[in-house]
């Protein structure tokens, strides 16, 4: 293909060797500034999400233009009647290093037709699993105080049975309205604080995972630059004199 020599090493490589490492080398440097894009959008969600801190609350009426990406993280207040009958229970959460559910309630706002999703909390799995665990709802009107919350953009689902009753393995808008006949506002309202139903409220502030996209991008970068040292390091050779 080509050589060149320093003193008295000569680098000659092959053309089948070279096409390998230069589509390796592309590939990773690649997945590694995927990464850091990845991190620089996590990075942007949290400034979002601490810039929200310090917005005024929010009272939900259905009537509203809503913008849901606006009020991801924004303190937030509903009045309304949750429907029990239309309570689900999303599978796989952790917390405190133990696998449970978040327990999802449709609450019909006061003098509208609108739903809103509040997410009431997390509880353990228990001896009756895959049933879920007897769970109350409140009845009459209620006020409740949260932070506003989107579903999971990305899931895997190795089966399309992900529905058994009420326990779900994921949810997206689109899926409940369909599946429960009901007008849904595109936010979540996730209640901040512990309710006597026995239920955990989810951690406030998120983690974003900034810190992992980053290692990952470590890893892919430090990968491309192992493969550049091995393709050296094999086409080159000391050359006798």
């Amino acid at each position: 293909m080509f050589a060149l020599r320093v003193g008295s090493f000569e680098f000659s490589p092959s053309i089948i060797p070279t096409v390998a490492a230069i589509f390796a080398i592309a590939l990773t440097v690649s997945l590694g500034r995927w990464q850091v894009n990845r991190a620089g959008e996590k990075e942007a969600l949290q400034r979002q999400y601490e810039s929200m801190q310090t917005e005024p609350l929010i009272t939900l009426t259905g009537r509203e233009g809503l913008d849901a990406q606006h009020l991801q993280f924004r303190h937030l207040i509903v009045e309304g009647e949750f429907d029990a009958n239309r309570q689900i229970f999303l599978d796989n959460q952790v917390a405190n290093e133990r696998v449970g559910y978040h327990v999802l309630t449709p609450m019909k706002l006061a003098g509208d037709a609108h739903y809103v999703l509040v997410n009431r909390g997390w509880i353990a799995r228990g001896a009756e699993y895959p049933s879920p665990p007897k769970m109350s709802v409140p009845a009459g009107r209620m006020r409740i105080e949260g932070h506003g919350g989107l579903p999971v953009k990305r899931f895997l689902e190795l089966s399309a049975d992900t529905v058994q009753g009420a326990v779900w393995q994921n949810v997206t808008f689109a899926r409940y309205e369909q599946a429960m006949k009901l007008d849904l506002l595109p936010i979540i309202l996730v209640q901040t604080v512990d309710n006597a139903a026995g239920l955990t409220a989810v951690k406030q502030r998120p983690d974003f995972g900034i810190a992992k996209h980053q290692g990952y991008a470590f890893q892919w970068f430090a990968l491309s630059a192992a493969i550049l040292a091995t393709y050296i390091f094999v086409n080159t050779q000391r050359v006798k004199k």
